[in-house]
């Protein structure tokens, strides 16, 4: 009798072991996303827009950190413009998702696209090769969807979904379609894109717009500004868009990249942004307070040009870290990029920093 009761205890242990896996299991897989969890963003993608930049392997700064993380992958393959998922796996691994590249040293460029990679595994979960490949960092769909959303060479908007998602049109690439009838959209190029994680409404996301003035005037110019985007429940349509930054008088600061929103200590909104006056090789982090509408939840700049922070940055979106006490930029030190922390609530900066200053270049 003893024996049997050993033996159910026993079979009813194997059986809850079981259902764990199955469970676990499940939430990798499932559509929905079941078995993931919301989380901080933990990794940031190294710059590679520098001279000399290393083009093999996977490299991130660990925020928690600001170690660097680096992952060997194929021969002449390698992944740059990563970013990482806001949420964790069932096995409490972050997703990392860029840009793919395979480089024949003779031939160059040979294959682009996307991977996924899980974090600290190092697993390879995709590897896609594209027509249409991001130019800047993708950012995560909304919720815990294993779905990007990427700003190819065209100045178009793509989606990716890496997995079956509810509602989707499947698998694979698909344009994210201008389905609005405001004038002078078809004239607009998309170059950034970034999705601030529980700071907006989630069908909102922040761009980088570039415009141009017609052939014939005189002071042709480009410029960049930083739009909103409202998306449909789908992520499939922009349906609505309009500028969050206002042109300087001045004319200091007219071109704006890489934009990145965040909550400072204080619990004020914070758009940070990467500038430059006359070519981008010299770039400055610029901040400025945001206000969202209450009746929209739109975000919108209080002033018309952003204070300097620091200069000499590489091409690569500022991040909150800190609990928004500081932000991390990514600088060139003997040939080598490093993150360095600027600080936001009235520290001052570090000495190997241009001092926080009102003044322009």
């Amino acid at each position: 009798m003893l024996r049997t009761v050993h033996s159910m205890i026993r079979l009813a242990s194997m059986m809850a072991i079981l259902l764990s896996i199955g469970a676990i299991g499940l939430g990798k897989f499932s559509p929905d996303g079941f078995g993931r969890s919301p989380c901080s963003t933990h990794f940031l993608g190294v710059s590679t827009c520098y001279r000399g930049a290393v083009n093999e392997g996977l490299h991130l700064f660990d925020l928690t950190g600001g170690s660097m993380r680096s992952l060997p992958l194929g021969p002449r393959e390698g992944v740059d413009l990563a970013s990482s998922s806001p949420w964790v796996d069932a096995w409490d691994q972050v997703h990392v998702a860029g840009r793919w590249k395979v480089i024949d040293p003779e031939l160059g460029l040979k294959q682009c696209g996307l991977t996924r990679v899980a974090i600290p595994s190092g697993d390879v979960l995709d590897r896609v090769s594209l027509d249409h490949y991001p130019v800047s960092p993708p950012c995560w769909g909304a919720g815990t969807t294993a779905r990007v959303l990427f700003v190819s060479g065209d100045g178009n908007l793509y989606r990716y979904d890496f997995e079956p998602i509810a509602g989707s049109s499947g698998l694979g690439l698909n344009p994210v379609r201008w389905d609005l009838d405001s004038p002078g959209t078809e004239d607009l190029q998309l170059i950034d894109v970034m999705r601030p994680d529980r700071l907006l409404d989630p069908d909102l996301l922040i761009a980088t717009v570039m415009t141009r003035r017609p052939q014939g005037d005189r002071d042709r110019a480009d410029h960049y500004e930083i739009w909103w985007l409202r998306l449909s429940d789908d992520e499939q349509r922009i349906i609505d868009c309009g500028p969050i930054t206002r042109p300087d008088p001045a004319g200091l600061d007219v071109s704006r990249r890489r934009p990145s929103l965040g909550v400072r200590g204080d619990g004020t909104l914070c758009l940070a942004y990467l500038s430059w006056k006359g070519t981008p090789e010299d770039l400055y982090l610029r901040v400025l307070p945001i206000r969202l509408d209450p009746e929209t939840g739109i975000p919108i700049a209080e002033a018309t040009r952003g204070r300097i922070l620091a200069d000499s940055c590489l091409n690569h979106a500022p991040a909150f870290v800190d609990g928004g006490a500081s932000l991390l930029v990514q600088t060139l030190r003997d040939r080598t990029p490093i993150p360095l922390r600027i600080p936001l609530d009235g520290m001052a900066p570090p000495p190997t920093l241009t001092a926080s200053r009102d003044r322009e270049p």
